[in-house]
């Protein structure tokens, strides 16, 4: 019975090709779809890195602003107005001569 399925369709030998090729398309599909998850991850990966990569470059900056502003050495415009600000509050109010002088926390004063 199973040989005479195929004598309509030529040899056995076309019907087997057939099914192989269809075990062939489904293996293609499972390793389509294994690949497609691998790089939806590494998708989610690159986006993560990026995030990260970005925080630090926001981190350099803000250290960089930082170190600008709050050198060890006082500008001589600081100096200026931190002897304003001590003739206009007296040498006990430093919390508002540190507002005054605007880049120097009260500990600087």
């Amino acid at each position: 019975m199973f040989n005479g399925e195929f004598a309509g369709a030529g040899d056995g030998k076309a019907a087997g090709q057939e099914l192989l090729t269809v075990t062939d398309n489904q293996q293609l599909l499972r390793e389509n779809a294994k690949l497609k998850q691998e790089l939806a991850e590494c998708k989610d990966e690159l986006k993560r890195l990026k995030e990260v990569l970005a925080d630090k470059e926001e981190h350099k900056k803000m250290i960089e602003t930082d170190a600008e502003f709050h050198t060890r050495y006082w500008m001589p415009e600081e100096h200026q107005r931190f002897l304003t600000g001590l003739k206009m509050y007296g040498h006990k109010d430093i919390k508002s001569i540190s507002r005054f002088v605007g880049s120097r926390s009260t500990t600087q004063v």
